[in-house]
């Protein structure tokens, strides 16, 4: 599952997390969610997201969830976060 933060992508005040299985979904989802908590018109967003590209793409998060393990994987950057959250 891909993942991208509002927050992250530079909107302070929106804390959402969109999510897709691939970057069509994850960019239709965005595409979804800028329309309507944010009023942007497609038009709008598409040429936003062509114009940072780079800086959004930096930001997509692929999250898997296994046996209790939370596993972040920063897309296209070379490294790899481990969250372990155990149950009390």
């Amino acid at each position: 599952m891909l993942s991208i933060n509002c927050k992250e992508a530079g909107d302070p005040n929106c804390s959402h997390t969109i999510t897709g299985a691939t970057e069509q979904e994850l960019f239709e989802n965005a595409k979804k969610h800028a329309m309507e908590a944010h009023g942007m018109t497609a038009a709008a967003f598409e040429e936003d997201a062509k114009k940072n590209e780079d800086k959004y793409r930096k930001l997509i998060k692929e999250t898997c969830r296994t046996a209790g393990l939370y596993f972040f994987i920063f897309y296209k950057q070379m490294y790899v976060k481990l969250l372990i959250i155990t149950a009390n």
